[in-house]
């Protein structure tokens, strides 16, 4: 098979499944793992995919040509991270602001601290890139991947998606409660062990 046709396929089997994984496509198409790794950085550079470890996932915005934030783009309002495409979350205040956070992981720490000031508050499909109801997404907690932040915290609007990155890259299927509570006894952990540490 040419070269261009294989990438043609990955394609296809990205836009079907949400994620690629360079093992599956060695297989499927009776190639080296390089020859995959060759594949998918060479769609990463045409702006088809982004590679991740062990595989690849969607790009849900065309590239920008020039810097790599647009002037739009404000930095997270937790840690001064510019956002990528796939992880913003925003929490509307009751004032008529809003706060916007560069992922999942930042944006619900804020959620845990403003409390009664959020009205709403929407996270973004990491796969498609839509923006979705916070409260009603499922979120996949510490996946073998760092994308943004750490603890990693990602967000998806349907669960047999969810269900298919967690199979590739492992971590934790949880609702919004669950991940704050999760991510309120990672930050007690580490608070105790810096405590520790300094003693």
């Amino acid at each position: 098979m040419l070269p261009i046709n294989r990438h043609q396929k990955i394609l296809d089997i990205l836009n079907e499944q949400g994620i690629v994984h360079i093992g599956q496509l060695s297989e499927e198409f009776n190639v080296s793992e390089m020859t995959i790794h060759r594949d998918l950085a060479q769609l990463e550079t045409e702006g088809y995919l982004r590679k991740v470890r062990g595989g690849a996932v969607p790009i849900p915005t065309p590239p920008q040509s020039g810097s790599q934030t647009a002037p739009n783009v404000e930095a997270c309002f937790m840690c001064q991270t510019i956002p990528r495409s796939q992880t913003p979350m925003t929490l509307n205040l009751a004032d008529g602001s809003a706060k916007r956070a560069c992922c999942p992981h930042c944006g619900l720490h804020g959620l845990q601290m403003m409390g009664d000031q959020i009205v709403s508050a929407l996270v973004t499909d990491f796969l498609h890139g839509t923006i979705i109801n916070a409260q009603a997404a499922i979120y996949l907690v510490e996946p073998d991947i760092t994308v943004c932040c750490t603890p990693t915290v990602l967000s998806f609007q349907k669960k047999d998606e969810a269900l298919r990155f967690q199979k590739g890259f492992g971590g934790h299927l949880m609702s919004m409660d669950e991940t704050l509570d999760h991510l309120s006894q990672a930050m007690k952990l580490h608070q105790h062990k810096h405590h520790t540490h300094e003693e």
